[in-house]
């Protein structure tokens, strides 16, 4: 299921909270603080690291704060996508599959929400795997270390996962055999069968067993003195 409205920026809740009593010279100095402080945290195409999985990946890799690390996949019809990511030091962390769309908001410091996969998504974890299977197109695992949602970790240290994935296409080999199996199967039955049928009908032309074989037929005999 593709999900959109993951809360971007907390910075903006601190905003919203300057009272208006406070002098407009120094709330100026505030926004201007913040903004920069933003610009910092904000994930960064440029900046940031992706990875594309052509088919297995495992690596060990450490995660900086206010970072993060995506993993392109391109997934058919009927391919899966399975993985598994574990902190191995450091706190916790956001795991995110997006669809292209959902990773291109992800990357943009101002859009305020981005799409991912409910199925394939945990934040505020230590650990998670699993496998899915969407429609084809092209999908981005992201292991998160940034203060980017309002309901995930906080990525304010480094951390360092181990990450597993794979590409699980869908195994039309296996089928082909299968198929092959199943009409041997029946073709062996239907020639069994046929071979009984053939048996029965030679013995229903043989004579029963343990009789005598018929005589020619004898002239009539004649009466004594005749």
């Amino acid at each position: 299921m593709w999900r959109a409205g993951v809360s971007r920026i907390k910075w903006l809740d601190a905003l919203s909270a300057i009272s208006g009593g406070i002098l407009m010279a120094k709330r100026a100095s505030l926004l201007l603080a913040l903004s920069w402080a933003a610009l910092v945290l904000m994930p960064s195409a440029a900046a940031q690291t992706e990875v594309p999985v052509s088919g297995v990946i495992s690596e060990s890799v450490t995660i900086a704060a206010s970072e993060w690390r995506a993993y392109r996949v391109s997934l058919g019809s009927q391919d899966s996508f399975q993985f598994s990511v574990r902190v191995s030091q450091g706190s916790d962390i956001d795991v995110y599959t997006m669809p292209a769309s959902g990773y291109a908001q992800y990357t943009d410091p101002s859009a305020p929400s981005f799409g991912y996969l409910t199925s394939g998504t945990q934040e505020n974890t230590q650990s998670f795997g699993t496998s899915v299977s969407p429609s084809s197109g092209t999908y981005y695992l992201v292991v998160d270390n940034i203060d980017v949602s309002s309901s995930g970790a906080p990525g304010s240290a480094p951390v360092t996962v181990d990450v597993s994935a794979q590409i699980r296409p869908f195994p039309i080999l296996g089928v082909v055999i299968g198929v092959v199996v199943v009409l041997a199967i029946v073709v062996a039955v239907l020639l069994v069968v046929r071979s009984r049928r053939k048996k029965k009908a030679a013995m229903r032309m043989m004579p029963p067993p343990g009789l005598p074989p018929m005589e020619p037929p004898q002239p009539p005999l004649r009466p004594p003195g005749g």
